[in-house]
């Protein structure tokens, strides 16, 4: 039996579902489910990857099925500004604190877009900083230094 892929881009995005969701279960397959009522460090990670493997096997089916567009060509400067910003949000997220971090991670990220206002980006940047810090600091508590230790 032969099997013709007539949407490149479905195809694409299935496998890489498909791949992330099987690599995760085999990193969680040693944690703890338990029950849906009482839930196990792995459950919630499980039902994700198990999750994100149906959408991934639905997507190649589809993909095998139903002609659609072809997929993009990689663009490798968006790519590795995205890679950037995730790098930057690790190394400095201990010295600057989680509003400047995120501030400047994001702009690195949004350089990804082919045009963009740097104004108005700088200052969707810094609203969504202030946000997260005050979600995650200060209404959850979650322990991270939310400005830059002076």
């Amino acid at each position: 039996m032969r099997f013709t892929v007539k949407s490149s881009s479905d195809f694409g995005a299935g496998a890489l579902l498909t791949g992330a969701s099987l690599y995760f279960l085999i990193l969680g397959r040693n944690l703890e489910r338990g029950t849906a009522f009482q839930m196990g460090p792995g459950f919630f990670p499980t039902a994700t990857a198990v999750l994100t493997l149906v959408v991934g096997l639905i997507l190649i089916v589809k993909a095998l099925r139903i002609a659609g567009p072809p997929a993009a060509p990689v663009r490798i400067l968006p790519a590795a500004l995205v890679l950037a910003s995730i790098l930057a949000f690790t190394a400095l997220i201990e010295v600057l604190g989680l509003v400047v971090t995120g501030t400047i991670t994001m702009f690195i990220a949004g350089a990804a877009a082919a045009r963009s206002n740097r104004i108005r980006m700088l200052a969707v940047c810094l609203a969504v900083s202030l946000g997260a810090g005050l979600l995650f600091v200060k209404a959850l508590g979650v322990s991270m230094p939310l400005w830059p230790a002076l």
